[in-house]
């Protein structure tokens, strides 16, 4: 079972490498059958990526995904805040975007959907320029949101751990391993070459010429410093903050939604879910595991938090009754659920990210998070510019860092102000550009080209009907 990262997909080529090098095999999600929708207080079902809505809707969400591709591809991925429009876009979160741009409810509906989905926080928390930066750095929305022939398209056997274990065999007996210890602080010596010292929660001390902090932006603010991070630097890590789910898997002894023509698939615009899908796979010791996988998110898993085990079980499962319209839903065999934000060493998830506003009024020093402090890096798939939020966008990451320690195995001086250790001048930052105050995109276009398109469509169906 995977509670955490589950799936790797089209264009993230080097989960595929890792997966190659390490003899590690993955098999398809499966995804055969009708997906479901609950959109606005009615159910369907439907094939293909767009879910059945009004002719409008359908109009609507086609325009809207070409439009959200179309400014995705005008975000930098190294520097979105230097990006054409990013001031607005960062002024504005994607819930005003949504109801400025979009004019039917189905379409409102389906991408706030889609957000809350990706994000695992609801579109008034997320800045508009973080979306387009997310979907540019995914390739499209299409890919983001699809299975085959997208970003879902295929899973790990045996689970997303097994592919970290592998490594680990293969290394452990060429390095010290240390597992099993938080650090609870790190110091910059002030010494010549600068080690870094590290404090282990059991009280042990480790010293290293470099060191990799690999944890989500918010804790590694978290992490006591000696000297402290500059003030640019930790504002920016401790405000990097994850959205909020619970990740719940029903375990079952068929797979009862097949036999109905399903494929375990279901979006949904109401909690509890959000997202439901087929969870079903081959487990290391030849048995079969059958079961579906939901994903409480946003405002709906910070409701449902403080309820009672089994209330919570109780309407996950109405939920899933209604979905698939049969009671066997409630012939679950085990029930197993996490709630990410309660993690101690994730505080939510998928991905942290700036709140609006932040990226651009923080411009000339958004590089801060990603660049070494003294002979500390900085890893994360928040830092990757492709596929960022993503375990491709994490392996990325720690790739990048590793080049660079490599390239340069010197010490890296921290900056001092004189000779007073301690009091960090703040990194050189890149040049920027000035930031184009522009207007926000008029949606007048989109809606005389559908109101267009149905014209001509409502033209052709009456002639056909005469």
């Amino acid at each position: 079972m995977d509670f955490g990262a589950t799936w790797i997909g089209v264009g993230q080529d080097e989960m595929y490498a890792l997966c190659k090098e390490y003899n590690v095999s993955t098999f398809a999600q499966p995804e055969e059958g009708k997906s479901v929708q609950m959109l606005c207080g009615t159910r369907g079902e439907y094939s293909g990526f767009i879910p059945p809505m009004s002719y409008l809707g359908l109009i609507d969400t086609e325009l809207a995904i070409r439009k959200c591709d179309a400014i995705a591809q005008t975000i930098d991925l190294k520097e979105p805040w230097n990006s054409e429009m990013a001031e607005y876009y960062d002024s504005v979160t994607v819930e005003q975007f949504i109801d400025q741009q979009i004019w039917t409810q189905d379409c409102k509906a389906t991408l706030t959907m889609a957000v809350k989905t990706l994000y695992c926080k609801e579109p008034s928390e997320i800045s508009a320029l973080s979306f387009f930066f997310l979907v540019h750095s995914g390739t499209n929305m299409k890919i983001l949101c699809e299975i085959k022939e997208g970003a879902q398209q295929d899973r790990i056997v045996g689970g997303s751990s097994t592919l970290p274990k592998a490594i680990y065999n293969q290394l452990k007996d060429k390095a010290k391993w240390v597992l099993g210890e938080p650090v609870d602080k790190i110091q910059i010596l002030p010494n010549e070459e600068q080690l870094v010292q590290v404090y282990g929660r059991s009280g042990k001390q480790y010293t290293a010429r470099k060191c990799v902090v690999a944890v989500p932006p918010a804790l590694a603010a978290r992490i006591q410093w000696d000297p402290l991070l500059d003030a640019t630097r930790d504002s920016l890590l401790s405000r990097s903050s994850a959205g909020s789910i619970h990740k719940c898997i029903f375990r079952y002894k068929t797979k009862w939604w097949v036999a109905k023509g399903l494929s375990g698939v279901v979006v949904s615009d109401h909690g509890p879910l959000s997202y439901i899908v087929d969870h079903s796979m081959k487990l290391p010791d030849g048995s079969e595991f059958i079961g579906l996988v939901g994903f409480c998110v946003g405002k709906d898993s910070i409701e449902i938090r403080n309820l009672p085990l089994e209330e919570r079980k109780k309407r996950m499962l109405q939920h899933i009754e209604k979905a698939f319209e049969s009671k066997e839903a409630w012939n679950m065999t085990e029930f197993y659920e996490h709630d990410w934000a309660s993690e101690e060493f994730s505080r939510g998830c998928y991905m942290g990210n700036l709140p609006p506003g932040i990226m651009t009024q923080h411009a000339e020093h958004c590089d801060y998070m990603r660049l070494p402090w003294g002979n500390v890096y900085f890893a994360a798939t928040e830092f990757s510019t492709i596929w960022s939020g993503y375990m491709e966008g994490a392996v990325r990451s720690g790739y990048a860092v590793a080049q660079e320690i490599l390239k340069k195995p010197q010490p890296n001086p921290l900056p001092l102000i004189g000779k007073e250790f301690g009091c960090p001048l703040e990194l050189n930052p890149p040049k920027v550009k000035n930031l184009k105050r522009a207007k926000k995109p008029s949606s007048s276009s989109g809606f005389w080209v559908a109101l267009l398109v149905a014209a001509v469509a409502g033209l052709a169906y009456w002639k056909y009907q005469s």
